[in-house]
């Protein structure tokens, strides 16, 4: 594997068109990690806990490939505006290799942790930076895309900048750029409309401006099928560039500057304000059987007009009732009193209701074209916005509100189709409303109790979209993890548990199980006592996410004390005595997990936990977290006492030496080795099972740690069978010489009183002789 590394490394460094010096950074970091991996992989560290961040490893390394050979192969232009964003790719990059080595550090010899220590620091230094001119460009580029009125000149000025930074300067150079961006619009065709846009934008500016830079001697040109293809592309493009690039906007993930609008420039509502039939911001949402948000009015009028299915999921309704929506209603007035619009009830204006597109094929078409905020339920918005953005025909629809004090207007789209809606989400400190930095604790805990007191189908609806957006946008994970949310929700879910709100509890657990499973670096963010707020969750109605939530958290060595100290280790001793299969698994899983950690011990060495533990050794759905578990802390002596004494326990752990995989052969081999080499007695108690046919058979077809242990043991039964021998043999010495003895003397006592004195002294002698044999 090493010898690979240099040649990897040297193609990532210098075939990279833009962001060299970061990526020359990355493939060094990469390089020295790879390095050192075969030597980890051999130490085999921490066993469960090891091999997880052992593989987290792996997989990061994998992102870091995936990143450079990115960086390899877009376009300049296209890398330009989005170095922010692989800058912090490259950050997120490096912190999560520091947090796996850090713990598997702890796992290693010490020659080995040296090594992974060095590499550690070497990573804590390592500083990735954008170079100045890339940052001039990006910037040019983005400030082009940001106008809401360019024109030819600033277009043209804009592109002499940015190919001038980063090196378009030839005709073979604008041919190699147009290529990589046609590339990436052939990958993301049809799968993001947003990225597709920005893409045919810039392929626009490089045919339009691309001949006005410096072109060299040689002639270079495509293919037929190429220059058609690029030529149809710019010319449908051109046309609608003036109306579109008029409501361009980026994504935090290509700029992270505020944006304002100004007088000249309609405020346009976060997409998921506006109903779906419309387009329009909602006046009286209500909720539907299927957990979408409409316009009274128009989803009305959608059920009069004969339609029994959902017009954005095209399902069918187990009932046409429509609840009033509070909660986005009260976030629609919000946003609605920062941005100094109001809103007209439509009812008035019904004859307008003729001119909205009622067709399902587009009814969903702002829903579905979001790229960042893609599903994400309109609850779960607060004050953030999101623009949407529309070609073709618009016309200005004024808006006003129920109190008449505030007047604007946005533009509407009265003929949608596919792929005229794009949805723009800023992310960070970027377009105000758009940042989580402005939501406060009470934003957040307000959000948190209106999505757990929606009704039961919406409020499933809602987490499940929730957990998909913090899947596809990570970042914004992080940006909400850092502006307090988890803090947030934590207290959300200490007052629902002082209130005994099962509802809440649940929606809460659900939340904090995705953010844990996204981000496990806010692990370490956890205190003592939110430790013992979880623990008590145990015992309560959603048991089943709280054990969850600790299966999580017991993957961090630190966590694992906490968890400890919590005491939630006898909420989970109890529940061995569920009947409740699937909490069964749950709590097994995780005591398997917590066993690993010596405070352990105590609690589960209760009376009734190993006796419960054995009964399901039997059981192959939870025989292997019950042999680990007896394996992991078999070394203490109260332990092997306890496995051997407890009826039947020795008999189950042979028994998986024959049934169980090559891991459980594995862990009931140590256990048995342990005993074994404790006591003589436990030898002869593991012997009477009939051990030796299938610790023979392990030795030679088990995985490399369960042969060597079987060898071991096999070893040490064969010595202690040859000195049992050897005592044997002693003993049947004995045995015979005592019974000589008895013999001589019963022939004495038969002696007669006639026998001579001679006869007696002869058979004294012979008795003594038979005594010396």
């Amino acid at each position: 594997m090493g010898n690979d590394v240099p040649s990897a490394e040297e193609m990532y460094s210098y075939s990279v068109k833009v962001h060299s010096s970061m990526c020359r950074e990355l493939a060094r970091i990469i390089h020295r990690v790879i390095c050192i991996i075969p030597d980890i992989e051999s130490a085999r560290p921490g066993f469960r806990s090891g091999i997880q961040e052992l593989c987290y490893l792996n997989t990061t390394i994998e992102k870091a490939k995936l990143l450079l050979q990115h960086c390899a192969e877009a376009g300049k232009f296209y890398l330009a505006i989005t170095g922010e964003a692989t800058m912090l790719r490259c950050e997120r990059i490096r912190k999560a290799m520091d947090t796996s080595l850090s713990q598997i550090q702890n796992m290693v010899p010490q020659p080995l942790a040296n090594q992974v220590v060095a590499i550690i620091s070497d990573l804590r230094e390592v500083n990735f930076v954008i170079e100045s001119s890339e940052q001039e460009a990006g910037q040019a580029l983005l400030s082009l895309l940001r106008q809401t009125d360019s024109t030819e000149i600033l277009e043209s000025q804009t592109f002499q900048i940015a190919a001038s930074k980063l090196c378009l300067t030839s005709s073979r150079a604008l041919l190699v750029e147009k290529r990589a961006i046609k590339k990436l619009l052939d990958k993301v065709h049809n799968t993001d409309p947003k990225k597709e846009s920005i893409l045919n934008y810039l392929l626009y500016l490089l045919k339009k401006y691309g001949k006005s830079v410096g072109s060299d001697s040689s002639k270079l040109t495509e293919n037929d099928d190429d220059q058609n293809k690029e030529s149809s592309i710019t010319t449908d493009f051109a046309c609608d560039r003036s109306k579109e690039i008029s409501k361009l906007r980026l994504n935090s993930e290509f700029h992270h500057g505020e944006t304002r609008t100004d007088a000249s420039s309609a405020i346009v509502p976060p997409v998921e304000f506006c109903c779906p039939l419309s387009s329009r911001i909602m006046y009286d949402p209500v909720v539907i059987a299927s957990g979408q948000t409409y316009e009274r009015m128009y989803i009305e009028k959608w059920f009069s007009d004969g339609n029994y299915i959902c017009p954005k999921t095209h399902t069918k309704l187990s009932h046409l009732t429509v609840t009033s929506n509070s909660c986005i209603k009260d976030l629609i007035s919000q946003w609605c009193a920062k941005n100094s619009v109001t809103i007209q009830d439509p009812a008035p204006q019904s004859s307008s209701a003729t001119h909205f597109p009622w067709n399902t094929s587009y009814s969903g078409s702002i829903m579905n074209f979001g790229s960042s905020l893609n599903n994400l339920p309109t609850v779960m918005l607060g004050h953030r916005t999101a623009e949407f953005l529309m070609q073709g025909e618009c016309s200005n629809v004024s808006v006003t509100s129920s109190d008449g004090t505030y007047t604007d207007s946005f533009k509407s789209n009265e003929n949608m189709k596919d792929g005229h809606f794009y949805t723009i989400f800023q992310r960070g400190d970027s377009q105000k409303c758009q940042t989580f930095a402005e939501f406060s604790h009470d934003t957040y805990l307000g959000f948190l109790s209106k999505v757990s007191a929606l009704p039961l189908d919406a409020q499933c609806k809602a987490l499940e979209d929730f957990k998909d957006f913090l899947k596809r946008n990570k970042g914004t994970c992080h940006s909400m993890l850092n502006d307090g949310f988890l803090e947030t929700l934590i207290k959300f879910l200490k007052d629902a548990h002082n209130l005994a709100n099962v509802m809440a509890l649940r929606s809460g657990a659900q939340m904090l199980l995705a953010i844990l499973a996204i981000d496990r670096s806010e692990i370490l963010s956890l205190t003592e006592d939110d430790f013992q707020l979880l623990a008590c969750l145990i015992e309560s109605e959603i048991i089943e996410e709280s054990l969850d939530i600790m299966q999580i958290l017991s993957g961090d060595m630190e966590c694992k004390s906490k968890i400890l100290a919590s005491g939630a280790l006898l909420s989970i001793v109890k529940i061995l005595h569920s009947e409740a299969d699937d909490v069964l698994e749950r709590a097994v899983r995780l005591l398997s997990d917590l066993s690993s950690h010596h405070e352990s011990r105590s609690y589960i060495l209760t009376s009734e936990c190993i006796s419960k533990l054995v009964l399901l050794l039997g059981n192959s759905r939870f025989s292997r977290y019950c042999v680990e578990i007896l394996q992991n802390i078999c070394d203490a002596e109260e332990v092997r006492v306890a496995i051997a004494e407890t009826n039947g326990c020795v008999a189950s752990i042979v028994e998986l030496l024959e049934t169980g995989n090559h891991k459980e052969q594995e862990h009931a081999v140590t256990i048995l080795y342990y005993l074994c080499t404790y006591s003589t007695d436990y030898c002869l108690l593991v012997l009477q099972e009939g051990v030796i046919p299938p610790l023979v058979n392990i030795s030679v077809n088990g995985n490399a740690r369960g042969k060597d242990t079987a060898m071991k043991l096999l070893t040490f039964l064969r010595d202690v069978r040859h000195v049992d021998r050897s005592d044997s043999s002693c003993s049947q010495v004995e045995s015979n010489s005592e019974s000589l003895q008895e013999m001589a003397n019963h022939k004495e006592k038969k002696t007669t009183s006639k026998a001579t004195s001679f006869f007696g002294r002869r058979m004294k002698f012979l008795s003594k002789s038979l005594v010396l044999f």
